[in-house]
């Protein structure tokens, strides 16, 4: 093979790899808008994240919601963005290694909220403001967390879409819920590389090498790492969707509603 013929056949493995839905854009045009970060909540002082409160606020306010779901150790989906319950609940166990009524006593950050379940959620939310769902696992690949998901969300009536770091997990709402809005998180590729325990598939996921197996809707992206050249090149190519994680400024808020469109943002309140 030339040189040529090389270079040509890396840019089309290189393009089969990293391109999203063509679709996306035309899919998420009804999720455009804000999305309280775990809710609308305070950094934990009297209104923790992914709290009963911190949505109830959101939904008050008219912002969409961005939550996090786990696998209980009886098979329900809690409401925690953490593996632990240590940061939030001060307690050194898994939400995996307890079942729903067990987590449903934990309270959170000293105060009298405690884990929701996933369908207590959506009930209080009811459709009033749109969700995104991202879907935790403990171990990549694993999709229990997903399919718990489609069981709850297949009945409710209010707009919804899913996100997850785990590939798989999208891929599984891109193979079995094919008209479910999908998106890909991922990160800088300085912070997958000095993360502690980081692993390859961390790196793929961070230069945006794993959309041959979700092909997202949208592309969930640190927006303080737009930097990465590969991130630029498939906007720059593509057009996708684009998420912006976690906005913490009205200033970057109001900057960005120029070039996303869905703004995760958190510890201010943006003019909608």
């Amino acid at each position: 093979m030339g040189i040529a013929a090389a270079v040509l056949a890396f840019l089309l493995l290189f393009l089969f790899l990293v391109f999203p839905n063509p679709r996306g854009r035309e899919r998420c045009r009804a999720f455009r808008g804000l999305y309280a970060h775990r809710g609308l909540h305070d950094g934990n002082r009297e209104i923790p994240e992914n709290s009963r409160a911190a949505f109830h606020l959101a939904v008050e306010a008219g912002y969409g919601i961005e939550l996090d779901v786990r696998l209980t150790q009886d098979g329900q989906l809690a409401v925690h963005h953490d593996a632990s319950l240590l940061r939030l609940c001060g307690r050194e166990e898994y939400v995996r290694d307890l079942t729903m009524q067990e987590l449903s006593a934990c309270r959170l950050a000293g105060t009298e909220e405690t884990v929701p379940s996933f369908a207590e959620v959506l009930s209080l939310v009811d459709g009033r403001v749109p969700l995104i769902v991202e879907i935790k696992a403990d171990r990549l690949g694993d999709t229990k967390t997903a399919e718990q998901a489609w069981a709850l969300l297949r009945d409710y009536r209010g707009p919804w879409c899913v996100e997850s770091f785990d590939p798989f997990a999208v891929r599984w709402f891109r193979k079995h819920v094919p008209q479910a809005v999908r998106g890909q998180l991922a990160d800088d590729p300085r912070r997958s590389r000095e993360k502690e325990g980081s692993t390859r598939g961390e790196w793929l996921l961070s230069y945006l090498l794993v959309h041959f197996l979700s092909r997202p809707d949208f592309i969930a992206y640190n927006y303080k790492a737009e930097g990465n050249p590969v991130f630029r090149l498939v906007r720059a190519l593509f057009h996708p969707a684009l998420a912006a994680w976690t906005v913490r400024s009205p200033a970057d808020a109001e900057a960005l509603k120029t070039t996303h469109d869905l703004i995760i943002f958190e510890a201010f309140r943006p003019e909608k």
